[in-house]
């Protein structure tokens, strides 16, 4: 979208802090007690949003709230959550937990801070029902209601099929076994994200940027591997 001349803003709601880490060298930061996650990702977040020009703020963060105390060192409002069921998920300071209306406004605010026309998001089921995502998709939801008239068009992060099972064969053919990482059967199941083709309504395609996108990709060393030919 930033390459052909649309003003692009992330927005994140949390630093990953549950996050698994793939890199053995920088496995320690995995679960330390000190959330030393979280400002190592707020390193790669700065550093792929640079490749990508395109500027990032953190929900929350600078802002009062009730449940920030040494949070991050004052990174972020919100923690990460961890997956459902997990003690992460339960802990009050996570964004899972977040006090829905407040967490709206501070989206409204940022939505209409850049004059937005769309705001790109998670589906309902949060791509793969990731916790983090579905209560960021609620809070999208509430922020659109509050800003009624003046609300930005909804566009839901969603992948055709077709395009879901080129990437799987392309995968079986080109991931390296010594990566040690999973590759599902043809005929497994889809992340709910997945959807049929006839359903898609805004496709974003442009094999130009691949270069650029996966740099980016590359900067997120902790949680991302990229392959690509």
């Amino acid at each position: 979208l930033r390459a052909h001349g649309d003003a692009v803003h992330l927005l994140t709601c949390t630093l990953g802090e549950e996050g698994e880490v793939i890199p053995v060298e920088l496995k320690q930061l995995e679960g330390h007690p000190e959330d030393l996650l979280a400002p190592h990702r707020l390193g790669e977040l700065t550093e792929a949003m640079a490749r990508l020009g395109v500027p990032f703020r953190i929900l929350g963060a600078g802002a009062p709230h009730e449940r920030r105390g040494r949070l991050n060192a004052g990174l972020s409002a919100y923690r990460d959550s961890g997956m459902a069921g997990s003690a992460a998920a339960a802990r009050p300071e996570a964004w899972v937990n977040s006090d829905l209306a407040v967490a709206a406004a501070l989206i409204a605010e940022e939505i209409e801070g850049v004059g937005a026309d769309v705001v790109v998001t998670y589906d309902e089921q949060g791509g793969y029902g990731h916790p983090d995502h579905i209560q960021t998709r609620r809070a999208v939801d509430a922020a659109r209601e509050l800003l009624g008239d003046r609300a930005p068009q909804l566009w839901e992060i969603r992948l055709p099929e077709s395009w879901a099972r080129e990437d799987r064969a392309w995968l079986a053919h080109h991931l390296d076994p010594e990566l040690g990482l999973e590759i599902l059967a043809e005929d497994a199941a889809y992340p709910v994200s997945v959807i049929a083709d006839d359903q898609v309504t805004v496709t974003l395609e442009d094999v130009d940027v691949l270069p650029q996108v996966n740099a980016a990709l590359r900067a997120h060393a902790t949680q991302v591997t990229v392959i690509s030919e």
